[in-house]
């Protein structure tokens, strides 16, 4: 993975193109998961890894490592008015 400015700054790229949502999270997971990409970095969570899965208007689902979804949610409450 790498460090986190570039992992910023790539978040901010995907959520201004629409590819990462913007809006409030309707539910967040916390665990490990297995055989998933996470959506920020685009690398893999390992089994082993504590992975988080936030939820947006209860039908899209994005996979996010722990470090990667604290930018994310850093950069949401950002935009956030």
């Amino acid at each position: 993975m790498t460090d986190d400015d570039e992992i910023g700054d790539n978040i901010r790229i995907l959520m201004d193109a629409g590819a990462l949502p913007v809006g409030e999270v309707s539910s967040r997971r916390v665990g490990l998961i297995s055989a998933r990409t996470c959506d920020a970095c685009d690398n893999a969570i390992r089994p082993t890894e504590c992975a988080i899965e936030l939820e947006f208007w209860k039908t899209i689902v994005v996979n996010l490592h722990a470090r990667c979804a604290k930018l994310y949610e850093a950069e949401l409450r950002r935009r956030m008015p």
